[in-house]
């Protein structure tokens, strides 16, 4: 696998909670059909889409549910991997650059600002 993977782990992480936290299995939708309209010709047409709407969406949630889940475990997992990787490289990076120089170099130049963007060399966010 090539490429580069921009990832916001908050981003990640909250989204694993809100997930965890909001899916909840279906709710009780099951209610007794409509009988009477008031008149209403169209009583019977409606009433019979009201009860098959009412059955694909209860249908529906349960199906998609434990898949939301899933897909909120993914989130949380991506977002430790990621946190991990990156914890790894940093130590990485400073053991390679925290070794003192061989000979003194004097103080470093820290060079200026970008207009809009900022220092490069400043800490990073």
């Amino acid at each position: 696998m090539s490429g580069k993977v921009d990832v916001w782990i908050p981003a990640l992480e909250s989204f694993a909670d809100v997930v965890h936290d909001e899916v909840r299995s279906a709710p009780a939708i099951d209610r007794e059909p409509i009988r009477e309209c008031g008149g209403l010709a169209e009583c019977a047409s409606l009433a019979g889409a009201d009860q098959y709407i009412t059955g694909a969406l209860k249908s529906f949630l349960e199906k998609a549910g434990p898949g939301v889940k899933i897909l909120g475990a993914m989130a949380r997992k991506s977002a430790i991997a990621y946190r991990q990787a990156g914890e790894a490289a940093q130590s990485a990076v400073l053991a390679t650059t925290s070794r003192p120089p061989k000979e003194e170099t004097g103080p470093a130049t820290v060079p200026p600002d970008i207009p809009g963007l900022g220092n490069p060399s400043g800490p990073l966010v």
